[in-house]
């Protein structure tokens, strides 16, 4: 899945994802995220 440009939230944004992480990235980010 091609998830480059699928989180704009507030959340990753905060998270200064506008550079460019892979989907394996992302998925850690994300669930990182759904822990807190």
């Amino acid at each position: 899945k091609a998830l480059k440009e699928g989180y704009r939230t507030g959340d990753i944004a905060d998270y200064d994802a506008k550079e460019v992480v892979t989907c394996s990235e992302m998925g850690d980010i994300i669930a990182e995220y759904a822990s807190k």
